[in-house]
């Protein structure tokens, strides 16, 4: 069956490759999460932002998607072991401002025991439920993007029906955010899964640094499974873009 789905995946993408006649820039920050060993988390963008691995001790360096080694975070998937999380932290003084446009993409390896009903952040610098700051997280069996200026939240959610979330299956998801349009839009392999009906808002956040595969430091929210190739964007991507970008999805 995952065997279908994958091979479903691909030809999804194929035909809608056919829409992507535009270059894709060069991301602000590219963290790759292929070093294999270490805490130190490489960074091949454009602007500074090496990336520090936190509680590497519940993380493993696992096959790649295609080759060599990848990150693996292995969270309690209960959420139960608060400031323990591991994931990667990047301090962020101002280098990335998340309040103005941008778009944020990566490639994801569910694993199978993730609880639908919990939430675990893929990336984000959100500093409470309802902002400032934005994240992206997998939760309630969808990719939702959140957000707020602090007291009021807003989100946009994909639909499971239509475009469903697999596990143990590698996926790549995106989201952008025009703040001029005040749109945002979330992208699950190549196709645009979920975007804002009425006018999303995002505000700069309280917090210095941004967070892969957990919220807060380690507080709680922890990936289980696999991360790799994060990038960061100082645009809104377009549609074609996003399409190059998320070029090469596995038939297993």
């Amino acid at each position: 069956m995952k065997h279908q789905v994958n091979i479903i995946i691909a030809i999804v993408f194929i035909v809608m490759s056919s829409m992507a006649s535009e270059s894709a820039p060069t991301p602000l920050w590219e963290f790759k999460l292929n070093e294999g060993k270490g805490i130190i988390i490489a960074n091949a963008g454009s602007k500074q932002g090496e990336g520090e691995l936190r509680n590497p001790e519940k993380t493993e360096w696992g096959p790649g998607r295609e080759s060599g080694k990848t990150l693996y975070l292995k969270n309690d998937v209960d959420g139960k072991s608060k400031g323990k999380h591991a994931g990667v932290s990047i301090p962020n003084p101002g280098i990335v401002d998340f309040s103005k446009s941008f778009t944020v993409s990566a490639w994801i390896l569910p694993d199978k025991v993730l609880n639908p009903s919990k939430t675990y952040q893929i990336l984000g610098d959100l500093t409470s439920d309802s902002g400032p700051g934005f994240r992206l997280i997998y939760g309630w069996n969808t990719l939702r993007l959140t957000g707020g200026d602090g007291e009021k939240a807003v989100s946009i959610s994909t639909n499971n029906s239509k475009n469903p979330f697999m596990r143990d299956v590698w996926q790549h998801v995106a989201a952008t955010y025009d703040a001029n349009k005040k749109v945002a839009r979330i992208y699950l392999n190549g196709a645009l899964a979920a975007e804002s009906l009425e006018m999303f808002t995002l505000y700069k956040t309280k917090r210095s640094h941004f967070y892969i595969g957990f919220y807060g430091d380690g507080y709680c929210d922890g990936w289980n499974g696999a991360i790799s190739d994060v990038k960061i964007f100082d645009q809104a991507l377009t549609h074609g873009q996003i399409l190059i970008d998320a070029q090469g999805i596995l038939i297993p």
